[in-house]
C-alpha cells in the first residue's frame, strides 16, 4: 500500500505540468479551476505519507510546510485568478526540497546520510565513519545547489517562457537533469568504491 501511496504522488507530480499545458492551452480552464490541481496535490502529500503524520519531528514539519505553501498559493490562485500563480508550483517545489536538504546541513545527519541509511539498512546502526558522513554532506550539499538552479530556471519559465516552454523544462526536462545527478552520482561512487 505505501509503494501505492508514493506511486501516486510521483505521478501527480510528474502529470501536473502536462495538466498545466492542457488546461491553459487546448481546454482554455481558468486558473481557479486548475488550482484544483494543487488541491489534489494537497491531498495525495498528506495521504502518501501517513507514518510521518504519526511519527512527527522533520517530517512531520516538512508535510505541514508543504500542506501551509500549496493552501497559501492555492488561496492566492482563487482570489487573482492568475495562471503565471498556477505554474509556481514547481518553482515552490524547489525551494521546498532545498530547505529540507538545507536545514539537515544545519542539524546532522545530512539529507543524502538519511536516504542513505534508508536504501542500505545496515548503515543505521554501523559507526559511520567520518569519511562517508563528510562525502554524504557534500553530496548534500550538491543536491542543494541543483535545487537553487533548479528553481531559479523554473522561475525564469515562469515569467519570461510560453506555456509549451514552461512544461517542456518542468514536465521534462528537469526530470532528466535529477536523473542525471542522481545515476551520475552513483556511478562516480560505484567507481570510487573499485579504486
Amino acid at each position: 500500500m505505501r509503494k501505492l501511496r508514493k506511486a501516486i504522488v510521483v505521478s501527480v507530480t510528474v502529470l501536473y505540468p502536462i495538466l498545466v499545458l492542457g488546461g491553459l492551452l487546448f481546454f482554455k480552464t481558468s486558473p481557479r479551476l486548475l488550482s484544483l490541481c494543487l488541491v489534489a496535490m494537497l491531498v495525495v502529500n498528506f495521504l502518501a505519507y501517513p507514518a510521518a503524520l504519526r511519527k512527527g519531528g522533520f517530517d512531520l514539519v516538512r508535510i505541514w510546510a508543504t500542506a501551509g505553501i500549496l493552501t497559501g498559493l492555492i488561496v492566492l490562485i482563487v482570489i487573482t485568478n492568475i495562471a503565471g500563480l498556477v505554474k509556481l508550483y514547481p518553482v515552490l517545489m524547489s525551494l521546498f526540497l532545498l530547505g529540507s536538504f538545507g536545514f539537515t546541513l544545519i542539524r546532522p545527519p545530512s539529507m543524502a546520510l538519511r536516504i542513505a541509511t534508508l536504501m542500505k539498512k545496515f548503515l543505521r546502526d554501523a559507526p559511520k565513519p567520518t569519511s562517508i558522513e563528510s562525502y554524504c554532506r557534500a553530496l548534500t550539499v550538491i543536491w542543494c545547489g541543483f535545487f537553487v538552479f533548479n528553481g531559479c530556471v523554473s522561475l525564469a519559465t515562469v515569467l519570461w517562457a510560453s506555456d509549451f516552454l514552461w512544461t517542456l523544462y518542468n514536465g521534462l526536462i528537469s526530470y532528466i537533469l535529477i536523473g542525471l545527478l542522481f545515476f551520475g552520482e552513483m556511478g562516480l561512487r560505484a567507481i570510487r568504491a573499485r579504486s
